[in-house]
């Protein structure tokens, strides 16, 4: 049974196709690419980078990728594209787009880092010919020895 995509889904889905069936509209000339690049955006194989760079997959390789570095591509197709619109360029700027039409709620937020114990004791042992490291984390340095009591009397 199929289920219907949650509303961010529909809605990054919905303002895809407007930017596709606009950048038809304005370069009718870019032949499939642009259905391409939907494939790509759609399939997660877009991965925007730190300043005017992103990695994209490769349609047809799965273990392939391709560097976009200021609009360049290393692709076959990117010197002969109208307007040097490969796939992969077309693709990158869909995502761009999105990613400043898409409201802040919608954006994923990062899970805030966990606070480091304020006490804390690790140790070293063997067992059954494994060595295993253990952590001991706690509010302050007298609830941790506390919780050791019962085990520092050690074998009788």
């Amino acid at each position: 049974m199929a289920t219907s995509p949650t509303p961010d889904r529909a809605w990054f889905r919905a303002i895809l196709a407007q930017l596709a069936s606009k950048t038809q509209a304005k370069i009718p000339t870019l032949n499939g690419r642009v259905e391409k690049a939907c494939k790509l955006v759609l399939a997660g194989d877009v991965a925007l980078q730190e300043g005017n760079a992103a990695i994209v997959g490769s349609l047809s390789d799965p273990g392939l990728t391709y560097q976009l570095t200021n609009g360049t591509c290393k692709c076959r197709d990117w010197q002969q594209a109208p307007e040097h619109l490969c796939c992969h360029r077309l693709a990158v700027g869909f995502v761009r787009k999105i990613a400043e039409l898409m409201p802040p709620e919608a954006l994923p937020v990062p899970p805030a880092p966990l606070p480091e114990a304020p006490a804390s004791l690790n140790f070293r042992a063997m067992v059954s010919g494994f060595e295993v490291q253990m952590t001991l984390r706690d509010t302050d340095e007298a609830a941790l020895l506390t919780r050791l009591q019962p085990c520092s009397s050690g074998p009788t």
